[in-house]
């Protein structure tokens, strides 16, 4: 699952990757073998999803523009999904550009690293999305339709995810 994310991750134009371990970090390690990705160690994962983006913030070029979360749990993300944030963040230079799915908010979610400080600040189990709620204005907006792609808990959202690929992959042209 992690492995599929990341990939979808790649095919963007994003040229520098990196991928925040916690649990079972040496399972996810093995299961990222070979693929063009920095690895990084939270092991202060059990305290909560800001950790992680911590974890992941610090280890930034201090010159890049921006950072884009994707969550390692959303196999379904659109490989060119990324591109139209990364692209709705050149045109705008927004601190904060969010894809909107049929009007609905979701991952995965570009930040400027003029918010960098913001970032490190985060606390507790809820990724980013304190510093959201604080930028709420501060936000643009990208509708890319369809549904937010799910995400993966548990043993039977495993089996749901998995149904939605297969019956995407028999919808998709082969050519």
């Amino acid at each position: 699952m992690v492995r599929r994310t990341v990939e979808a991750a790649l095919a963007s134009a994003v040229d520098d990757w990196i991928v925040v371990l916690g649990a079972a970090q040496e399972a996810v390690a093995e299961a990222l073998h070979g693929l063009p990705v920095r690895l990084v160690i939270n092991p202060r994962f059990a305290e909560g999803q800001s950790t992680s983006v911590v974890a992941g913030v610090t280890e930034v070029p201090s010159d890049a523009a921006a950072v884009v979360f994707v969550l390692g749990d959303q196999p379904l993300i659109a490989p060119g999904l990324i591109d139209q944030l990364v692209q709705r963040y050149g045109e705008t230079r927004a601190e904060i550009v969010q894809p909107t799915y049929s009007g609905t908010p979701g991952n995965p979610v570009l930040v400027s690293t003029k918010l960098r400080d913001a970032l490190l600040a985060l606390t507790g189990d809820e990724g980013a999305r304190p510093l959201l709620r604080q930028h709420a204005g501060a936000i643009e907006r990208v509708e890319v339709g369809g549904s937010v792609p799910s995400d993966v808990d548990t043993e039977e959202d495993v089996a749901r995810v998995r149904a939605e690929w297969l019956a995407a992959q028999a919808r998709t042209p082969r050519g």
